[in-house]
């Protein structure tokens, strides 16, 4: 079900790499190498070619680099979350429970 309304599917081959990528934040290591910015089931390059730093809270160290977004990609991304908001409300609350067990065990 999440798979579906994610809109990508998932492979049990990206398991151990994001055991990985979990690792390496939690050890201060990271090495961003693809967008992070995803709506309607895509990852997406930022045109707006600006960077953030991300920093660690506990030493104040930046982390890594993440890209901002314009002001188009926000509304992209906004009107992709209005649309997925109606199949999502007409969920009952079980089915929605149930969405997000099966995202947290995909984490």
């Amino acid at each position: 079900m999440l798979r579906r309304l994610l809109g990508f599917p998932w492979r049990p081959a990206t398991a151990p790499a994001l055991s990985a990528a979990v690792r390496c934040l939690s050890s201060g290591a990271v090495n961003i190498t693809l967008p992070l910015n995803f709506w309607a089931g895509q990852r997406r390059i930022s045109q707006e070619n600006r960077k953030e730093n991300v920093y660690e809270p506990a030493t104040g160290r930046v982390l890594c680099h993440l890209e901002q977004c314009g002001e188009e990609e926000v509304g992209q991304a906004v009107t992709a979350a209005k649309s997925a908001f109606g199949p999502w409300s007409k969920m009952s609350g079980m089915e929605r429970a149930r969405i997000m067990i099966e995202a947290a065990h995909l984490i």
